[in-house]
């Protein structure tokens, strides 16, 4: 269950941000800059759907803590929930930044 909850609003945040990706102009040849403009846009929407993600698994992993009711082994899932979403913020700004290096230089 948590699986398809999980895929499903994967899939329509990707469907909104489909249209930021694809906002270059498509009917001329690719210029340089639309090119660079391409590639932020994807760097963009995939860090958002990562920053988006790793929220979610903290207030899982949140929920999870308040309803263990002491359980060893649910405390150990929430951990796991909130290490893995701080490693995928950690992740993702460190993307941001790369990819904000990459843009000076180009």
């Amino acid at each position: 269950m948590k699986q398809k909850v999980l895929v499903i609003l994967s899939l329509i945040m990707i469907g909104g941000l489909a249209s930021t990706v694809l906002a270059a102009d498509w009917r001329d040849a690719w210029s340089e800059e639309q090119v660079i403009r391409f590639f932020n846009n994807v760097a963009d929407a995939l860090l958002m759907i990562i920053g988006v993600i790793s929220i979610f698994a903290i207030l899982y992993a949140g929920f999870l803590f308040m309803v263990s009711g002491g359980d060893q082994k649910v405390l150990d899932e929430a951990k796991n929930f909130v290490r893995y979403a701080i490693i995928g913020i950690i992740v993702a700004a460190l993307a941001f930044s790369v990819v904000g290096i990459i843009n000076s230089l180009i």
